[in-house]
Formats: C-alpha cells, sequence, structure tokens
C-alpha cells in the first residue's frame, strides 16, 4: 500500500533509524574497530581507537616509575637544599668568626734544658707542616720521633727532616720529642690543638750546625745563639713596629729591606756576597735575612749569577726613626 502523506513518511524513517543504531549488529560492528561508545551509547568521533595493551603498558609504567622514584623533581630538589643548608652550618666556614687564624712560623728553638719547649700550635681539619733545619738553613734530618696525644704525626719519608701533624680531637695538648741526626740532645715541643691559630708551616731552626750545614762563602761574626727576636720577626716577614721600608732596585719582590733602629735587613733568596754582614738567619725555602751596615750598593749571586743591586731610601727618610 502506497503512503502518500509526508508526515507520515518521515516519522516511518526516524523510527527505522533508531532501531538500526540500537540493533545488536551495529553495537558488534562499533566493538569490531576498538572504539568504546560515549555517554550515549555511541562512538567518539575524532578520538583515536583505544588500544587496551597499550593502556596496560602505560599503567605499569607509572606504578614502576611511582615505586622507583617515589619523590617528584620538587621534593628532590628540596632535599638536596636542605642538604647544602645543614652541611654549612656544619662546615667550619669563611665567615665563622670561630674559624682559627692561619699562621706561617719560623723560630729558633734553645738547646737550653732551663727553656720551656716551645708551643706547636694545631687545629682540627687541618695539617701541619713541621720542617727541621739547622742554623744554615739546610735540612736536618730526623732520625726518631716519640709525641703523646691524640694527633697523627707523619714523616714524609724515613730521615727525613719533615713531618705532619693532625689533630684528632678540636681541643687537646700533648707533646712531641725528635732526635736529630749527630745531636746529642733531643729536640722538644708542646702541641697544643686550639680554634685560636693554626701553624700551617713552621719551620724550626735548631741553633747548631747539622749533618748538611752549609759551608760559609766566608767569615763572618755571626752567632749560632737563638733570641734575636727582631732578626726573626723579619724572617717571618712580620718586620717590628719602627721599621721603615727601603726601596731596593735591581731584584724581583722576594727581595726587601728595611731600616730598624739605623741597621739595615735584607730580606732576600739569593745569595749576599757584599758587604759583608754582622748575623743571618735562614728558613727552610731558601729565604735569609742579613743584617748589613748602610750601603747603598749590594753584591748577591743568583744560582751562581752575580747580580748587582741599590738601596735607595725614600723622601724624608731619617736614619733610626719611624715614619
Amino acid at each position: 500500500m502506497a503512503v502518500k502523506n509526508p508526515s507520515v513518511i518521515f516519522s516511518l524513517s526516524l523510527c527505522i533509524g533508531v532501531a538500526v543504531c540500537s540493533s545488536p549488529a551495529y553495537s558488534q560492528v562499533n566493538d569490531s574497530f576498538g572504539l568504546p561508545p560515549d555517554s550515549a551509547g555511541q562512538p567518539s568521533m575524532g578520538q583515536p581507537a583505544y588500544d587496551p595493551e597499550q593502556a596496560a603498558r602505560e599503567k605499569g609504567l607509572n606504578e614502576a616509575i611511582d615505586s622507583a622514584m617515589p619523590l617528584t623533581p620538587d621534593q628532590v630538589k628540596k632535599i638536596i637544599s636542605r642538604m647544602s643548608e645543614t652541611q654549612e652550618a656544619t662546615a667550619l666556614s669563611l665567615q665563622d668568626p670561630t674559624r682559627p687564624k692561619a699562621e706561617l712560623k719560623v723560630e729558633t728553638v734553645s738547646l737550653d734544658p732551663g727553656t720551656a719547649p716551645p708551643v706547636i700550635k694545631v687545629a682540627a681539619g687541618y695539617v701541619t707542616t713541621v720542617v727541621m733545619m739547622d742554623a744554615t738553613g739546610a735540612p736536618w734530618p730526623i732520625e726518631d720521633m716519640a709525641f703523646a696525644g691524640r694527633f697523627d704525626i707523619k714523616t714524609a719519608q724515613r730521615s727525613s727532616h719533615i713531618f705532619r701533624i693532625i689533630p684528632l680531637n678540636r681541643f687537646y695538648e700533648g707533646n712531641l720529642t725528635l732526635q736529630l741526626r749527630g745531636l746529642s740532645a733531643p729536640v722538644t715541643f708542646q702541641l697544643v690543638a686550639g680554634k685560636d691559630v693554626v701553624f700551617y708551616r713552621y719551620d724550626v731552626r735548631v741553633p747548631a750546625l747539622g749533618p748538611k750545614a752549609k759551608p760559609p762563602r766566608f767569615d763572618s761574626s755571626a752567632t749560632l745563639v737563638a733570641g734575636d727576636s727582631t732578626l726573626m720577626a723579619v724572617l717571618d716577614g712580620y718586620p717590628p713596629a719602627g721599621a721603615q721600608r727601603l726601596k731596593v732596585m735591581g731584584l724581583d719582590d722576594r727581595s726587601a729591606a728595611w731600616d730598624i733602629s739605623g741597621q739595615t735587613y735584607l730580606r732576600t733568596p739569593h745569595s749576599l756576597l757584599s758587604p759583608a754582614w754582622s748575623s743571618s738567619a735562614s728558613s727552610g725555602d731558601g729565604t735569609t735575612v742579613y743584617t748589613i751596615p748602610d750601603t747603598p750598593v749590594l753584591l748577591l749571586s743568583d744560582q751562581g749569577v752575580m747580580v748587582r743591586a741599590r738601596l735607595t731610601r725614600p723622601e724624608g727618610f731619617v736614619a733610626g726613626e719611624a715614619q
């Protein structure tokens, strides 16, 4: 039978379409493409196909990452920052007012048994190097060593003239005795670990001639007696108050001269040939201080090469008076 009414035809078409979309056959076709139905039971248009195996792998990967590294990158950065702050708080900071003052010291010890032993100042976290030398500045080998206290003391090598001290406590005291080759009397020291001063390097000058003593170039009136505080202060690089600096021409910055109470003190790594000096003192690194008369011209030996130098006084200089 023919139906000519348009409204009736539209109603029949709509019913047929709804029946087809909801039929089991349509659902099977939709499942064959791997598309999950949307909220209305229809496939999501414009989206990639859903892969159950890929979804399972992604889930397993995320679970493995969370198990191996449960913290987020921001949390890891926060832990590293806290560790840095803790280490900085417990370390000896350069701005820490309790940090010990570093010193390089040169000292002539006395072999008199009635004299108090010199003090070697050390500090926890620092190494103190001690150099033993004779009156001419030559190395003096150590034959035997003994010490008491919580310190780690080792020589650089057998029969060496150098040893190193490391304190094992922040605050402690002890003592040290050395037997030098060919010297009958032992050399003793007091060891003090504190926080005020630490000797980075300590050059010990024994007032005697050791087995490796340097032969003098010519006779002088120099003595081997300890106690010239001015000479040792200049050798340390810290002239006493009132010392007037002289200009040294012809030598590099390693050489310097001062006028102290009308006497000239020359500090140099070279060997002085002229004028004759009245006293001298040497350190383990080859630096020597000479006490010389007032003279404008110096002759020195730089590894066998003769060098001429001149001493000049600044304008307004008055010998023996502080500027």
